[in-house]
């Protein structure tokens, strides 16, 4: 069902008129087997190595790609498309040819954004969805690392631009971008020392350390909290994890999960801020959980054999995987239209 936009403008329909056109259009998508959409959004995941996406309260699974060599995807800030590094074009399996790609929220469409130019990997898209931050890695011909750092690119991967500059054991990784884009939150690895979370303006200056021991940072939609993956309080320090949360500048830090022998880890904010969704293997494989933001109310998600492991991703949008979901964006246009 379409509307026509600028005619329902010039007649200023009263809200009982919109709501009766609503709901008529609303009966017509289920009648064509159209499903509702989540009001939460959806997350994107990994499962078997491919990239999964489900609502958020983890119904209508669907895989959108088979290649079973794809990691860490993550929305544009439109939910229209999904990035994500894959290694398709790895011919050894050597984890040192990745390149990163975008398709459609549908799965369709994927185009190739970079291509040889190393392993590249933690992308990320600005909030304007203009640009797109992630990290490269080269290797030498023995498959050591030879250089690593964050990169920031136009979103058809041109115009590269390197922001930080890093010795052989000392890495920048993970870049995730500000929600008002001015700072871009990663993790350091240090070689043979626990992780450390950082913080640097959008274009790499301003460096600062927020935390000693933390990978996999994510900024609450707000900007003012960052989500992190942290051994400090582990059952045991390197072999489980936890999550925790921060203020911006490193301070309040707060433990989120409770320490045992199990990991959890790849935080990811529900779009309103209320809630964190993560993998865990709390339960034997690993699976993606939700919780409340402050840790408590943890639900499991998905319970498959595979595990739901190498990242995870929450949009807002909940209208672009399915056929046709598009309606409540159509509702809240009609509410904001009425007399």
């Amino acid at each position: 069902m379409t509307v026509d936009r600028k005619r329902v403008e010039n007649i200023g329909l009263p809200k009982k008129v919109l709501i009766a056109v609503f709901l008529l259009g609303h009966v017509c998508l289920l009648a064509t087997g159209a499903r509702s959409a989540s009001n939460e959004g959806q997350i994107v995941f990994v499962r078997g190595d491919c990239i999964w996406v489900m609502d958020a309260d983890g119904k209508n699974e669907k895989r959108l790609t088979d290649s079973g060599q794809d990691w860490f995807p993550v929305w544009s800030p439109d939910g229209r498309e999904i990035a994500f590094p894959s290694w398709v074009n790895d011919p050894n399996l050597q984890g040192d040819m990745g390149d990163i790609y975008v398709i459609n929220a549908d799965g369709s469409n994927a185009k190739q954004i970079t291509s040889g130019t190393g392993n590249d990997m933690h992308v990320s898209w600005s909030p304007d969805g203009n640009k797109l931050a992630l990290f490269r890695q080269i290797r030498d011909q023995n498959g050591k690392n030879k250089s690593e750092a964050i990169y920031v690119m136009n979103v058809d991967g041109s115009n590269a631009k390197k922001l930080t500059e890093e010795d052989p054991l000392f890495f920048a990784r993970y870049p995730k971008w500000a929600p008002d884009g001015e700072k871009i939150v990663f993790y350091r690895y240090v070689q043979g020392k626990a992780n450390q979370v950082w913080v640097m303006n959008a274009d790499g200056s301003d460096r600062k350390m927020l935390n000693n021991w933390g990978w996999y940072p994510a900024w609450s939609p707000n900007g003012r909290k960052i989500a992190f993956v942290s051994g400090r309080d582990a059952w045991n320090a390197w072999k489980s994890t936890d999550i925790y949360v921060m203020d911006t500048d490193g301070g309040n830090v707060e433990i989120l999960t409770k320490p045992d022998s199990w990991s959890e880890s790849y935080p990811t904010w529900s779009p309103d801020g209320t809630k964190i969704a993560f993998s865990s293997n709390r339960n034997g494989n690993y699976e993606i959980y939700v919780m409340n933001a402050d840790g408590s109310n943890a639900l499991q998600l998905t319970n498959t054999p595979q595990d739901e492991l190498w990242g995870l991703n929450w949009t807002a949008f909940p209208w672009n995987v399915g056929p046709i979901g598009k309606y409540k964006r159509t509702w809240g246009w009609l509410k904001q239209n009425s007399e």
